[in-house]
């Protein structure tokens, strides 16, 4: 029998932002998306300049009706990112 191993229970020595971006993620799906935000504003202080993350925070803060803050994280990501489409130039 398989013992169900709950994300609470999993602690690395040191975060990380894989870590932190996997644990959003997890909070996401169990329908917290406050505290998924908590979770990637962390991983943003260790990778401020990640795409991803970036990326990720914009679509939960879509999610939330927070626009203002999906812009800032949409042009935050676009200034990241070396291959910008066309239609998000300036």
């Amino acid at each position: 029998m398989m013992r169900r191993i709950s994300s609470d229970r999993v602690n690395p020595a040191k975060l990380s932002a894989d870590y932190l971006q996997t644990l959003a993620l997890v909070r996401t799906a169990q329908g917290k998306p406050q505290a998924a935000m908590v979770l990637l504003s962390q991983a943003l202080k260790l990778r401020p300049k990640s795409f991803d993350l970036l990326y990720e925070s914009a679509g939960l803060a879509a999610q939330q009706n927070r626009w203002d803050e999906m812009i800032g994280f949409l042009r935050r990501a676009t200034k990241c990112n070396q291959i910008v489409p066309k239609c998000c130039r300036s």
